[in-house]
């Protein structure tokens, strides 16, 4: 390009989840320009505490549920719910993931500040999210009061867990043992819900 052509503008090229699938990392082929120019200067603050909503800049199931912050200038972080929020509303790998348009330019120098106008935004590509080729094994976090009195329902809550390197859980399955040898008397009536 000759220093009057404004550069190309950047590329949608891959989304592959974290290995502990609660994040998934978005990548352009090029620095952006943290969209800085879209018309949602949120976008923008990288440093944010939690993130923006990722459908501000990105399509796909879930996307207003889920918290986006930039890496670098080439590559956005999702960072999905992990409690609260129906999973199976959640992109999981082989979803589409698509740029919004008219949101991402190349980076612009200051001195060019004039020329930055001319800029060309990225397309509204599309491209197929990855499952982590190495994911993490999972990690299941169970919720459990520490005393319940005799006529108490007991709840074990395991929606902490997480892990599945974006993938829906195989099979989930637990089982529960009641002892208890107070005043002679064994309680095993345990029913699971």
């Amino acid at each position: 390009l000759s220093t009057y052509e404004p550069p190309v503008a950047p590329v949608l090229v891959s989304a592959i989840f974290g290995a502990n699938g609660v994040t998934m990392k978005i990548k352009f082929d090029s620095e952006t320009d943290y969209a800085e120019t879209s018309a949602d200067s949120v976008l923008a603050s990288s440093g944010s505490t939690g993130g923006w909503d990722c459908s501000l800049l990105f399509a796909f199931d879930g996307a207003s549920a889920c918290a986006c912050s930039w890496a670098s200038s080439s590559i956005v972080t999702a960072t999905f719910p992990t409690n609260g929020v129906d999973t199976t509303a959640l992109i999981t790998p082989g979803g589409s993931v698509t740029l919004v348009g008219s949101t991402i330019k190349a980076p612009c120098d200051d001195s060019e500040v004039s020329g930055c106008n001319s800029y060309a935004y990225s397309n509204a590509d599309t491209v197929t999210s990855e499952a982590n080729a190495e994911p993490d094994s999972p990690v299941i976090t169970w919720n459990v009061p520490q005393v319940i009195g005799n006529c108490d329902n007991l709840t074990l809550d395991a929606t902490g867990s997480y892990g599945g390197g974006g993938r829906d859980w195989g099979s989930i399955e637990y089982s529960v043992t009641a002892s208890s040898n107070i005043g002679g008397n064994l309680d095993t009536d345990t029913t699971v819900a």
